[in-house]
């Protein structure tokens, strides 16, 4: 009996563990998160000043989309990892 209590009591360890991992995770996914949008504000901010052309809001929008699709694949944790996480903007 002793022996199925400690066992049980280290998956309990092993659970607590793994929760603080996950944890720390995901605050780092969100902070990475609210960097890549206010990077990718500042961005549209300063295509919208260079220039009105017809090029401009097309860019935006590239510029846009990229990052979201970042964002996307940092929160599921898709193909990611700092050394193949590149910035598009």
């Amino acid at each position: 009996m002793f022996i199925v209590q400690a066992k049980i009591l280290h998956m309990m360890e092993d659970n607590q563990q793994l929760a603080l991992r996950i944890d720390g995770a995901i605050q780092s996914a969100s902070q990475e998160m609210t960097n890549l949008r206010a990077e990718l504000t500042a961005t549209n901010r300063r295509l919208a000043e260079l220039g009105s052309s017809s090029a401009t809001p097309s860019i935006m929008e590239n510029n846009q989309h990229n990052a979201q699709g970042q964002i996307y694949r940092l929160v599921l944790g898709i193909g990611f990892s700092p050394k193949n996480f590149k910035r598009t903007l």
